[in-house]
């Protein structure tokens, strides 16, 4: 958080970037528990990986609201303009992430099973920046 404070100058900006992060965790933990898994080593390095897919995913969205809003658009609209924007880019990306995971399905033994688990941390946790338009 501190490194976004620096960058980000603003604690408004901070307070909508630093909010995605728990709300991600929280869809996870949810999508983990309906699931029947644990938090484990491996679950964890997915959770960590993928909290900077949805930083990075916000910091898009923040900043191009920013712009709308510093060429005279009301916060709401910018909102709404700003973010369906730049949806394609952060659909194009969560595709990309599942392009990547994709062949792990295909892993046989104990290592598909540890990439398995790992690919269903990433995948919860960040499908819900897809649904915050």
């Amino acid at each position: 958080m501190a490194g976004l404070w620096y960058f980000l100058r603003g604690p408004r900006a901070l307070l909508v970037i630093g909010a995605s992060i728990p709300i991600s965790l929280f869809f996870a933990i949810i999508t983990l528990h309906l699931l029947g898994r644990t938090l484990n080593i491996v679950s964890l390095a997915g959770l960590a990986f993928s909290t900077g897919i949805v930083v990075d995913a916000a910091l898009i969205v923040q900043g191009n609201v920013l712009r709308l809003v510093q060429q005279g658009r009301d916060a709401w609209h910018a909102t709404i303009e700003g973010t369906h924007e730049v949806m394609p880019a952060l659909v194009a990306s969560m595709l990309t992430s599942i392009a990547i995971f994709l062949p792990i399905l295909f892993i046989g033994g104990l290592e598909g099973q540890l990439f398995k688990t790992w690919r269903s941390r990433c995948r919860s946790r960040t499908r819900p920046r897809c649904w915050s338009r």
